[in-house]
């Protein structure tokens, strides 16, 4: 059985992107799925629709209507490191 409590942390809220960032980085990488989002491998439906349902399973009710833009955890990823990238 997994251990789920290793991949728990907070969720996606105003202040605290950058570290986000880096536990989802590294979220997405042990399930075999940062290759999607970074955009270095090829999209596959399947592994794409679940790139991006682990996103938005780890973003605060606040950040829901970014994520709501697309479906495509590319496009995802990227408009959530421009809103908070250049919010400072």
């Amino acid at each position: 059985m997994e251990d789920r409590s290793s991949t728990r942390f907070d969720l996606l809220n105003e202040e605290n992107y950058f570290t986000w960032k880096y536990r989802m980085e590294m979220h997405l990488i042990r399930k075999d799925l940062w290759g999607i989002v970074s955009g270095t491998e090829p999209l596959w439906d399947k592994r794409a629709r679940l790139a991006a349902t682990e996103i938005i399973l780890h973003v605060s009710d606040s950040q829901l209507p970014l994520t709501r833009k697309t479906m495509d955890p590319v496009r995802m990823w990227q408009i959530l490191k421009e809103y908070h990238e250049s919010s400072g």
